[in-house]
């Protein structure tokens, strides 16, 4: 009897459980189970009769993920966050609704949601504080860095990129706290594959800022060199006025335009320029940007050096004008020739990059009678003879581009 009891038992339950399964997990059979038991009298019945279809559940999911997505962020996470405690399945149907309306809100309300219950974890609250902690070093490194002299600047970072893996991360958040002009002149010195590597560590619409505004700051470095060759075909004259005090170009792109026109040529025009201000401050920029992109300079003494030879020439050219006045025509053309013809002195200057000063006296006459307005330059070219005053005047025609 009791053999039999329990073989009655199973196939029973076995239906039952089958059943059972079948109803709260396949979506189908759940529909089809409680459309036929609305059928049954009494409060039963009306339990199922009232219960929403799939279709009615569908619309609900679809008016409420809308609404959610609409919401800022504190009110959405929190009506998640109300519907997971109440029932998951709906949740999740939520989720996937919102996640076909808009993917990129749907995402971020989840990460949200996650990130809101970590929260409750007990390690929270040390993670917060670590974080705060790391912040707040980096913010006071970068206040340091702010402080150093450009040269300065650059060599913190490189060390710091050198020293492991994660320096690349530690620069990519110390330029998030430093001045955007601070960031543009570092990562211009910076190799194309460190300064990759830090972008790809940077917050993206961050990151894409810098590289429009680096790849400006780098153009402009090209532009300078093309300046420089277009300019070679004018006089020292002409140059002191377009690359002079006043000029068009920014400090650091006249710094640049001088490197490229050498310490020879560059002394010359400077000779031309009376500001002792702009002078000095070019030289300073020209050494600071030679020790920046070559690790050394190389230029400036040169430079300084050909500045102070052409500087005593114009002085003593100056000084033997203002003698020369005093003559009457004649005297002056007697003077012209002796130093024209007469002698064949020259002085010679050369620069540690091979480049070579000459001055000489035929040089000097030239010089002088440019002193001279044009007038008073004819009647001292008609005392001479005519193969001496026509190779004099056709020097004088010539531009010296030196």
């Amino acid at each position: 009897m009791k053999k039999f009891l329990k073989i009655l038992l199973i196939i029973i339950l076995v239906p039952v459980v089958a059943i059972g399964v079948l109803y709260f997990f396949v979506a189908p059979v759940k529909e089809m189970t409680d459309d036929v038991l609305k059928y049954l009298p009494g409060s039963l019945g009306e339990s199922f009769r009232n219960k929403p279809t799939s279709e009615e559940i569908s619309a609900q999911v679809l008016e409420v993920a809308n609404y959610i997505l609409d919401y800022d962020d504190d009110r959405a996470v929190d009506k998640l966050q109300i519907q997971k405690s109440k029932d998951e399945n709906t949740y999740n149907l939520l989720i996937k609704q919102m996640m076909k309306l808009n993917p990129n809100r749907a995402s971020r309300l989840l990460e949200l949601v996650r990130k809101s219950e970590l929260t409750d974890s007990p390690l929270a609250d040390t993670i917060d504080k670590i974080k705060k902690e790391k912040a707040d070093d980096i913010k006071e490194e970068s206040e340091l860095i702010s402080k150093l002299l450009d040269e300065e600047k650059i060599n913190v970072i490189k060390g710091k990129i050198d020293d492991d893996l994660s320096g690349y991360d530690r620069v990519a958040r110390i330029f998030e706290n430093l001045a955007e002009e601070d960031v543009l002149m570092i990562m211009s010195y910076l190799s194309e594959a460190d300064r990759d590597i830090i972008f790809d560590k940077m917050d993206k619409e961050k990151a894409y800022d810098y590289r429009t505004k680096l790849l400006a700051k780098l153009s402009a470095v090209k532009s300078a060199k093309e300046a420089a060759d277009l300019l070679a075909s004018k006089t020292p004259e002409e140059l002191s006025t377009l690359i002079g005090v006043g000029s068009k170009y920014s400090e650091t792109e006249l710094a640049d335009i001088y490197r490229y026109m050498g310490p020879k040529k560059s002394g010359l025009v400077l000779s031309k320029i009376s500001n002792i201000d702009f002078r000095q401050n070019l030289i300073k920029t020209i050494k600071n940007r030679e020790k920046l992109l070559n690790g050394e300079d190389k230029i400036s003494e040169d430079l300084i050096f050909s500045l102070k030879i052409y500087s005593e020439y114009a002085d003593n050219l100056r000084n033997l004008q203002r003698v020369y006045n005093e003559f009457d025509d004649k005297k002056i053309s007697e003077l012209i020739k002796t130093l024209y013809w007469g002698s064949d002195e020259k002085k010679t200057y050369t620069l540690s990059n091979g480049e070579t000063i000459v001055i000489s006296d035929k040089e000097l006459a030239i010089e002088l009678l440019k002193g001279f307005d044009d007038k008073k330059t004819a009647k001292i070219l008609s005392n001479l003879d005519n193969r001496l005053s026509s190779e004099i005047f056709t020097k004088l025609a010539l531009p010296n581009l030196d």
